[in-house]
């Protein structure tokens, strides 16, 4: 995010082996090599079985993509988080409580980062503890339904099984009908 807000510089965000066996994962590598190699459009469709694609929308929405794992981008708020408006804000996260997605959310909310943002892609969220009454995605749906705007959920970004890699800073598009997030090269 730093990268973005201080030189517009497209970097990549996703992890780089698949922690379900601690192995490259073919998509990862397709998609890494897409990203650094390529240079051209990059389509990222949602995945039915993916934690967060309950959680897709209505919508068709162009922008920046902006965003990765949530547990960092919180702490870059403040400092190095570049203004959300008009973007595709990506999110994913990995192996947290509740209560601190929680926080996370309510904190960019009320600060003012998540106000203007276009869209939200939803990647891998994954490693959460069951709670009583309340899942992850239960609390996903009330956080970013209040921002009412398109929302893709499935994507494979993030630290699951067969993670993508996406470039952060490139101009995407979220189709929410189609289920897909086309995203153009650096």
């Amino acid at each position: 995010m730093s990268l973005w807000r201080r030189a517009q510089l497209v970097t990549v965000h996703g992890a780089l082996m698949d922690d379900a066996n601690g192995t490259f994962a073919a998509a990862n590598i397709a998609s890494l090599h897409a990203n650094l190699m390529l240079g051209g459009k990059l389509v990222v469709p949602s995945v039915a079985t993916e934690l967060t694609a309950s959680l897709t929308t209505s919508g068709c929405v162009s922008g920046r993509l902006l965003g990765g794992n949530l547990d960092s981008l919180t702490t870059t708020a403040g400092w190095a988080l570049p203004p959300l408006h008009n973007a595709i804000l990506l999110l994913e996260a990995v192996n947290m409580e509740l209560g601190h997605i929680d926080r996370q959310l309510t904190m960019l909310t009320r600060s003012g980062a998540l106000a203007g943002v276009a869209a939200v892609a939803l990647g891998q969220f994954t490693g959460f503890k069951p709670s009583k009454g309340c899942s992850v995605v239960d609390l996903l749906r009330e956080h970013l339904g209040a921002l009412r705007v398109p929302t893709l959920g499935g994507l494979p970004p993030g630290h699951g099984e067969a993670p993508w890699s996406v470039p952060i800073g490139a101009i995407a598009t979220l189709d929410a009908l189609a289920r897909q997030l086309a995203v153009q090269g650096s």
